[in-house]
């Protein structure tokens, strides 16, 4: 499964991903007190929520289209929430190919590696840096100018996530990209795990139609399942909803 999302998306060892059609990408970004040095409980103003769709066709490239900003501050109390994040689709407007390198750890000292959004005209464009990410996870995109790409550092209190458009009991969503069917499944109780397994159902497309996808017969193997773009999940309404 973890191969199938390599090839899908790219997403692997690389620590990066393509953006795909039916893929959103979601910006969350902490906001503190400017005034103070640390960023602490105590410190906190809000949060903002930058929602992208991912649009057009793997043959013919992706575009990024803003949905909006959601933004939640504490109480009543307004917060500077200012920051490029809403400026993506018009930055990356004459790209057709993005890439995004998620946030990670480095091996010394456990700094944050900041997530990079790079795009080229051409899927071959994005080699080049690709490569030199790879090999200094520090890299800033000031030092990527000599690539005819576009480039957006995330840095600060931020997590970017690709998201993958998924439906479940006929309900459009979306989930973070390796997003295991045991964190879908509607809590129940051990007389209803019986019927949760008998009425279970995940469709998968293949070649442009929904395939059916037959289970192991192995319940745990069954929950470690990795769910993929255009996934449509059910299950028997009399047990509920998704896990919140």
């Amino acid at each position: 499964m973890e191969d199938t999302l390599f090839y899908r998306y790219s997403y692997g060892p690389g620590g990066y991903v393509d953006m795909a059609p039916q893929m959103q990408l979601r910006i969350e970004r902490d906001f503190f007190d400017p005034h103070s040095s640390s960023q602490t409980a105590n410190n906190y103003q809000g949060t903002t929520i930058t929602h992208y769709e991912v649009e057009g066709s793997i043959g013919s490239g992706t575009s990024l289209k803003f949905l909006g900003v959601e933004k939640k501050s504490i109480g009543s109390v307004a917060f500077d929430s200012s920051s490029s994040d809403a400026a993506l689709a018009t930055q990356f407007a004459n790209t057709s190919r993005l890439r995004l390198f998620l946030q990670d750890l480095t091996v010394s000292g456990g700094a944050k590696t900041p997530a990079i959004l790079i795009g080229g005209a051409l899927a071959q464009d994005l080699d080049g840096p690709t490569q030199a990410i790879e090999n200094d996870p520090g890299i800033s995109c000031k030092t990527l100018p000599s690539w005819q790409i576009r480039c957006a550092l995330f840095d600060g209190a931020v997590t970017v996530s690709p998201m993958l458009e998924v439906f479940i009991n006929g309900k459009r969503t979306y989930i973070p990209i390796g997003t295991k069917l045991l964190f879908l499944l509607p809590q129940v109780t051990t007389s209803q795990r019986a019927t949760l397994m008998r009425t279970l159902r995940l469709e998968r497309s293949f070649q442009g139609r929904a395939t059916r996808v037959q289970f192991p017969t192995d319940p745990e193997a069954i929950s470690q399942l990795l769910l993929f773009g255009e996934d449509r999940i059910s299950w028997s309404k009399a047990l509920g909803d998704r896990k919140q």
